[in-house]
């Protein structure tokens, strides 16, 4: 029997002293088998991805049996053997442990010590499904491999446990042992990526047929679970582009205006239209919608529009999502689960507000890199978005004043009252509002965003899609947009903070830095994930309404 052992890694420094000890158990307890480290090329870790690639690398190597261990678990070598020569005989997947330890810190530092690992201090788990897994490479691809569509971290092993339960009608195999595995900085199990992992794990939920389950793990993109069919979704909202460029407006016609795209019948009815279609989507007056309403599928709506959108989901008898902006949404309009089938929420800061008696995912503002890609063209103002005093108006009319030797950009927004005092320095260049920010973006080379409030930063992401820094208020939802690639004053009050930061990116090389940064960050921002998502949530939503009808 050839055995193989597969380690998926890529170097962290925190993780090195543990790798090396774990390839170091092997050579020592297992000397007969093959040891293979497998790292899937991307800016993003795979896991998953990294696993299937070991697990072919071993199989052409013409390995019998693959023992797939992370690189901080070390196994006890006799229930290790066991599966060993298990998986060799019945094509399953098996675990060589039924108790997982984790040591931590201080069992870490025991252990390193020469503290045998059965004395080293611990946390004990007796339902831990990762690990150390051990198997053919048959039973490996039998159950479609490691789904790829797991980025980061976070239930890629839950999701394979529940393949296996599915497959053969029993949960991996668990023999009689312990796993222990060292400690080192945890790995963040939040975010974009952990969230979409959490969602593609409740997709797997929902599939009961063999022949599907295994279609789902192979499929390269996000493969929709519910039947497709055409959606007729209504959007009842008061107020829409071009009469208002604001940023919920501009998010409700992308996400109109992409279900578009994907095949469904959109129709926006809004508050006094100028023009009958946006993009191919048809605009008419919302005094019209109760006409069309008991045709739609679905309705959606947001803003102050959602207590009438209530009631006219209601009298219709037709689901209605909700498409929220901030923190108080929730509360404000009673979004309780009679009132909304689904609450799309445009960050994950946000949506961790929400009960979780409702129904809600992410969504991050639609942004197609490709709509806000410009070139340069003289690049030298600093550029603020909409002047009302949430936005930071007094700040940038105090910066125009204190830096007379730059250049500003002043562009009217979309709602609220404008801050724009009667004597406006001669440095400041003041734009009507608009909803093509092509022009704004390509003489801007800073976006200035002092806001008191943002739930999440849509302008600093469309910015970024060209490479401009952004200079912010460390408010949650900019924080989470922007993360490392902001330029973050955390004192707002603080005028001189915000003059520095400014001055720091007079440097050629500091703004090469964070600009740079700003294109790395939104190119990680999956925003065509989320969607897919979104269009799968409001599939099931129709499917489970239609049936209940039936």
């Amino acid at each position: 029997m050839k055995i193989a052992v597969v380690i998926p890694w890529r170097e962290q420094p925190s993780r090195v002293r543990a790798f090396e000890a774990v390839v170091d158990w092997y050579k020592t307890n297992l000397p007969e088998a093959t040891i293979y480290t497998a790292d899937r090329p991307g800016p993003v870790w795979n896991m998953s991805g990294s696993r299937n690639d070991g697990v072919r690398m071993a199989e052409a190597d013409g390995c019998d049996v693959i023992v797939m261990s992370d690189a901080d678990t070390i196994p006890q070598i006799e229930p290790l053997y066991q599966a060993i020569n298990s998986a060799y005989k019945d094509n399953m997947i098996h675990n060589s442990y039924s108790q997982y330890r984790m040591l931590g810190d201080l069992g870490t530092e025991q252990f390193f010590d020469g503290v045998p690992l059965i004395k080293c201090s611990n946390k004990t788990y007796e339902t831990a499904c990762s690990g150390i897994h051990v198997f053919t490479p048959k039973a490996w691809w039998d159950l479609g491999g490691n789904d790829e569509k797991f980025k980061e971290w976070g239930y890629e092993d839950t999701a394979f446990d529940y393949v296996h339960n599915l497959v053969h009608g029993v949960p991996i195999i668990k023999h009689r042992g312990i796993a222990f595995s060292l400690g080192h900085e945890p790995q963040r199990r939040e975010g974009e990526h952990y969230n979409r992992n959490r969602d593609l794990y409740e997709e797997y939920k929902r599939i009961t047929s063999v022949t599907d389950i295994v279609k789902f793990v192979q499929g390269s993109e996000y493969v929709y679970t519910e039947r497709w069919k055409k959606m007729n979704i209504l959007f009842y909202v008061e107020h829409y582009p071009p009469m208002m460029n604001a940023g919920g407006e501009l998010t409700a016609h992308q996400v109109a205006r992409d279900l578009l795209r994907r095949g469904h019948d959109v129709v926006v009815f809004c508050k006094n239209p100028t023009v009958e279609e946006l993009e191919g989507v048809r605009l008419l007056p919302i005094q019209q919608a109760a006409k069309s309403a008991a045709q739609a599928d679905i309705i959606v709506t947001q803003f102050e529009t959602t207590r009438d959108a209530i009631a006219l989901a209601r009298n219709y008898k037709k689901p209605l999502v909700h498409l929220i902006h901030n923190d108080a949404a929730v509360k404000r309009y009673n979004l309780v689960r009679n009132n909304a089938a689904l609450v799309v929420s445009n960050s994950k800061w946000v949506r961790n507000t929400i009960p979780k008696s409702v129904d809600s995912i992410i969504l991050y503002p639609p942004t197609h890199k490709e709509d806000y890609q410009v070139k340069a063209n003289n690049r030298e103002f600093i550029t603020l978005v909409n002047l009302i005093e949430l936005k930071g108006a007094s700040i940038f009319w105090q910066l125009a004043r204190i830096l007379p030797d730059k250049k500003f950009l002043a562009v009217e927004g979309g709602y609220g009252t404008q801050v724009i005092p009667e004597n406006i320095p001669s440095n400041v260049t003041i734009v009507k509002n608009t909803g093509d920010m092509s022009e704004v973006y390509s003489k801007t080379k800073i976006v200035l965003m002092p806001s008191s409030y943002e739930s999440w930063g849509r302008v600093a992401i469309e910015a970024a899609c060209s490479g401009i820094p952004t200079i912010a208020s460390p408010t949650p939802g900019l924080k989470e947009s922007l993360d490392y690639s902001g330029v973050f004053v955390n004192n707002r009050e603080d005028i001189a903070d915000w003059v520095e930061a400014i001055r720091m990116l007079d440097d050629e090389k500091e703004y090469k830095k964070y600009s740079s940064l700003a294109k790395k960050r939104v190119s990680e921002i999956d925003f065509n994930g989320g969607f897919d998502v979104l269009e799968n949530r409001l599939l099931r939503i129709l499917n489970h309404s239609s049936a209940r009808r039936s």
